[in-house]
């Protein structure tokens, strides 16, 4: 395994980049034109299905810039036949993508007022010099961070005071059990946070936005939140107490609080853009709350309330600020994945799909096929670590599967959704890379955790999908 490793890093960048390209190519060839034709899929639904993988590739690879990749496959697909240029175009301005912008505006407006040092200092000094303690607060207070912001710029801010925390005690790399730990579940809980609400992640969002626009099933802002708190506040302290099990504490006390406190001191009372964002963000929050009552959408919330940020007389953040901070690979990500799923919803690949791969897993109770859904949707991590790919890719199949066999598709496509962005197998993602960076746990420990964790994460988010969700009357 190491010597091919090696064979792979002697290769110039370039030329990797080129053979992933044509491995890219090669495989929408063979799907679209040395394959089939296959029974029950149309000419149009291959292609479809040829132009995903290839996108797949290039996304999973990085063969291509995540942005220059989604919009080169956008436009490939009335060339491919897999959509017409007016709906290829029309599926990329998905709502999603300006919900991310707005999205985007508040987390800055949140970090360049100050607000979001409070607030990790604040958490630090809840733990009263309590080890044991200081890692529920960081656990807990990602979560609830994370609930509202995006997740990497949540443990982006975190993250500078464990590490302080951590090498004022001295402890040592790889081989502090407290440091692994705390290193491990801070990014754990801004994961768990991302589940919470619809705000929390963009998969939440663009789960709802799949389930309207391809089965017609609506769901509120209030109604995801009661299905994904109870999971995230029960998920507390349980992931607090499986880490102590699993690294046991080597410390009773922590030393150098003071210095938390004396930092505390000089951030004085809050400042004036400190308080406008509060009432900034509760003002959103109610509003987000209440979408079923104003029936105003949720992006249309988030871009007018991102938009308010920049206006004379708020102005929280300007766009010297904001834009190179803006995270447009991600948003041009997110159109070219909604733009290409809905090629294989309309062209009928999605059910041709939905049918061969999973038709054989109907016969089973739903319970179980929920839980066989939410284990997929985290391991399947390994292949395609992208969480908004996973969700392209597969929950058309899963939304038509179940409008196939009679099942209520939030059913099957509520598991998908909670589960996408819970990347607890590898360190493959940006919230878990920024604690990886530091060198305190290694691939081992994360993969011990998170797969300890995943066997009481997935069965709570059944089960809270079933019963909370049965007792809402969506289904």
């Amino acid at each position: 395994m190491s010597q091919t490793t090696d064979i792979l890093k002697s290769i110039p960048f370039s030329s990797r980049r080129a053979v992933q390209l044509a491995a890219a190519l090669a495989a929408y060839f063979i799907i679209a034109f040395v394959l089939g034709p296959f029974e029950g899929l149309s000419a149009q639904g291959q292609c479809a299905i040829a132009t995903m993988v290839a996108a797949v590739i290039v996304w999973v690879t990085g063969a291509l810039p995540l942005a220059v990749a989604a919009m080169l496959m956008t436009m490939i697909q009335p060339l491919s036949g897999a959509a017409p240029l007016d709906k290829a175009l029309t599926n990329f301005a998905n709502p999603i993508v300006f919900f991310c912008f707005g999205m985007f505006c508040f987390t800055f407006a949140f970090t360049r007022t100050g607000f979001s040092e409070r607030v990790a200092l604040w958490i630090s000094r809840l733990a009263g010099g309590n080890p044991a303690r200081l890692l529920l607060c960081f656990i807990a207070g990602g979560t609830v961070l994370s609930a509202f912001m995006a997740d990497v710029p949540v443990v982006v801010m975190l993250a500078p005071v464990a590490l302080k925390v951590v090498e004022q005690n001295r402890c040592g790399v790889m081989s502090s059990n407290f440091a692994k730990a705390l290193m491990i579940g801070l990014p754990i809980g801004v994961l768990m946070g991302g589940i919470a609400t619809p705000t929390g992640a963009s998969m939440n969002i663009l789960t709802m936005q799949f389930l309207r626009d391809m089965a017609g099933v609506e769901i509120n802002y209030l109604e995801w939140a009661a299905i994904g708190i109870p999971v995230a506040l029960v998920l507390i302290p349980g992931v607090w107490f499986i880490l102590l099990r699993l690294f046991p504490l080597e410390i009773d006390s922590l030393s150098d609080t003071e210095c938390l406190e004396d930092a505390w001191k000089e951030l004085g009372p809050m400042s004036r853009d400190e308080r406008k964002f509060v009432v900034f963000i509760l003002i959103n929050v109610v509003l987000w709350c209440t979408d079923s009552l104003h029936h105003i959408p949720l992006p249309v919330l988030a871009v007018i309330g991102g938009a308010a940020l920049f206006v004379p007389g708020v102005a929280l953040i300007d766009w010297e600020y904001a834009a190179p901070r803006m995270g447009w690979d991600i948003l041009m990500l997110i159109g070219g994945a909604c733009s290409l799923s809905m090629s294989l919803w309309s062209s009928g690949a999605a059910a041709w799909m939905g049918d061969t791969l999973l038709g054989g897993l109907l016969g089973l109770p739903v319970w179980l096929l929920m839980l066989l859904i939410g284990f997929f949707a985290m391991w399947i991590h390994l292949l395609v670590p992208n969480s908004t790919a996973i969700i392209a890719v597969f929950m058309p199949m899963v939304i038509a599967l179940a409008q196939s066999k009679g099942i209520n598709p939030a059913v099957l496509a509520l598991p998908l959704g909670f589960l996408a962005s819970a990347s607890l197998v590898l360190v493959i993602d940006a919230v878990q890379l920024v604690t990886y960076q530091y060198g305190y746990y290694s691939m081992r420990d994360w993969l011990k955790a998170g797969v300890t964790i995943s066997f009481i994460w997935i069965p709570l988010c059944v089960a809270s999908v079933l019963f909370v969700g049965g007792a809402l009357g969506l289904y």
